[in-house]
């Protein structure tokens, strides 16, 4: 975004009254501004967790690019792999 704020939403119930207030939510941040491509007054990320448990290693690489963050798919590595 132009502005540079990332906005991170994380959804974690799975319930009809849950989904309509989300989708009226998501609609009030485009209407304002912020999209998940990165609208004039910042970038939306959404965690769904909703469907399906993510992990931290999952929540990772969905903030890593929106933070700027170097992800280069390593989770660790052992002291043999150092060179």
């Amino acid at each position: 975004s132009k502005d540079g704020f990332v906005y991170i939403e994380y959804l974690g119930t799975d319930t009809p009254d849950y989904d309509r207030r989300w989708e009226e939510k998501l609609k009030a941040y485009a209407e304002g501004g912020i999209t998940e491509a990165g609208g004039s007054h910042g970038k939306l990320v959404i965690i769904d967790a909703r469907k399906q448990k993510l992990d931290d290693i999952a929540i990772l690489h969905i903030l890593a690019p929106a933070l700027g963050l170097h992800n280069d798919n390593q989770e660790t590595r052992n002291e043999g792999d150092a060179k």
